[in-house]
């Protein structure tokens, strides 16, 4: 498991990628840090042992190869290329298809890069540059374009890119060169601030998560990858109550049979828990620390990435309900990603 932090030029506490073994009941044991400045998101290549690492501080994208078993630290991530990211404040990366192409969206200059790489997995060139120009109703927060997530399709001849400074999707379509083409722009209701995009497969159903008015949003996607709103339901039961701080939803991701989706909320400081089919809450439950940023479902564990008390929680779901209940703690210093390989 390698978990992605902010580090002090963020200010934050990280110390770059922090790096985990997972045990028997999804019990962690540390396995050291690997240095870099604010690695903030994280992925795995689809098939290779190839770890892709946005720093967000730097602007670069890396590709960092992982060791032997027996490795930790320093040694169990290899550098096999560092490139700059295309843009300011890279936030998110995909890989496209089999391994062809990496797409990185970058928030401060509002671009989206795409990377071809090779058959180990290594970054070789930057093929292309989308920008986005346009902005929205909140003037502090979406001034401006800022892309904040790339959506690949499963076969990676389509990328959906959620654009929360200026209320729209984006699709395009990547071609065999690495280039991308605009087909279809989509509106998502104005001030949403939309900042991730999930498909239900085997339907035409998506949520789009809307960072600024705390809500998930319901659509319907087509071929072109276009969406149409059909329904809103609000992110935390926490919303509206007199005294409740202001909510930011941040991640959200289905469980492996795709009848729930797992959200969480930084400010109600939760993991919401939503079914599929009759888009209801079924429940929220404690995120285990502040600002749960980012976490990764693993099977019948859920670690969450708290990221304002410096801890990444485990969560055992229940196997009936999908229930999450805290089991443990662990220190990691402004956690904001967390995968696992």
């Amino acid at each position: 498991m390698c978990v992605g932090s902010y580090g002090p030029g963020m200010g934050g506490h990280g110390a770059g990628i922090y790096l985990f073994w997972q045990g028997r009941s999804g019990v962690l044991t540390p396995a050291g840090t690997f240095d870099m400045a604010a690695p903030s998101w994280l992925c795995w290549h689809p098939r290779l042992p190839v770890l892709y690492a946005a720093d967000e501080q730097e602007g670069t994208v890396s590709a960092l190869a992982l060791g032997p078993d027996r490795s930790s630290g320093q040694d169990l991530l290899r550098v096999l290329e560092r490139l700059p990211s295309g843009g300011r404040e890279p936030c998110h990366l995909a890989v496209c298809g089999k391994g062809e192409y990496l797409a990185c969206a970058n928030y401060g200059s509002g671009s989206v890069s795409i990377f071809r790489l090779d058959p180990e997995g290594k970054l070789v060139e930057r093929t292309w540059l989308a920008e986005h120009h346009g902005s929205s109703r909140d003037s502090e927060r979406q001034d401006r374009a800022h892309p904040h997530m790339v959506v690949p399709t499963a076969d990676g001849s389509r990328v959906s890119v959620v654009d929360l400074g200026t209320d729209e999707v984006r699709s395009y379509q990547l071609s065999a060169q690495g280039e991308l083409f605009l087909l279809v722009t989509s509106t998502v209701p104005p001030g949403s601030g939309p900042r991730q995009l999930v498909r239900v497969p085997g339907s035409r159903r998506v949520f789009v998560v809307a960072e600024l008015t705390s809500a998930l949003i319901v659509a319907d996607e087509a071929e072109d990858g276009g969406i149409v709103v059909t329904g809103t339901l609000v992110a935390t039961a926490a919303s509206g109550r007199e005294g409740s701080p202001r909510n930011f939803p941040s991640q959200a991701t289905l469980s492996s049979d795709h009848r729930l989706l797992y959200l969480s909320n930084r400010g109600a400081d939760t993991i919401a828990v939503f079914a599929t089919d009759d888009l209801r809450r079924t429940g929220e439950y404690p995120s285990g620390g502040k600002w749960p940023r980012h976490f990764a479902l693993d099977g019948p564990y859920l670690y969450v990435a708290n990221q304002f008390d410096d801890t990444l929680a485990l969560l055992e779901i229940d196997p009936l309900t999908g229930a999450p209940s805290i089991s443990s703690t662990y220190t990691v210093g402004s956690p904001a990603c967390v995968v696992v390989r």
